[in-house]
């Protein structure tokens, strides 16, 4: 086991993660994206929704703005007991929501995940 974590303390050195709260206390995490422009994205995701949370954001990924170019940004959200995807890569606002409804999974159940796909 010490050789395992010996080995991946380097690769873990070099993940930005930033954690801090907000002024309610909650702890949030970020990280460096290693996305990079491209004609398409795909992200793939596995969710379990929490009881006592029926709106979420699940992922949010953004470029910074620059002088001549607005910050870009694709997010995933839980919203109503649904899938919400928003972006906006350099043209409008765009939004669309999943028809299918995300339950509850009792935490007995340690198997059972939603699994999310987002292709653009």
């Amino acid at each position: 086991m010490t050789a395992i974590l010996s080995e991946s303390e380097p690769q873990s050195t070099q993940i930005r993660i930033s954690v801090k709260s907000d002024e309610a206390g909650l702890c949030r995490r970020s990280f460096i994206s290693p996305m990079h422009p491209s004609p398409s994205n795909t992200i793939s995701i596995k969710y379990r929704p929490t009881l006592d949370v029926p709106d979420s954001l699940i992922f949010l990924t953004r470029t910074k703005s620059k002088r001549t170019q607005a910050s870009e940004y694709i997010a995933l959200e839980l919203r109503d007991r649904r899938i919400v995807a928003h972006w906006n890569i350099g043209g409008e606002t765009r939004k669309v929501t999943n028809t299918h409804t995300i339950n509850y999974i009792t935490p007995s159940d340690r198997v059972t995940w939603y699994h999310i796909d987002l292709d653009r």
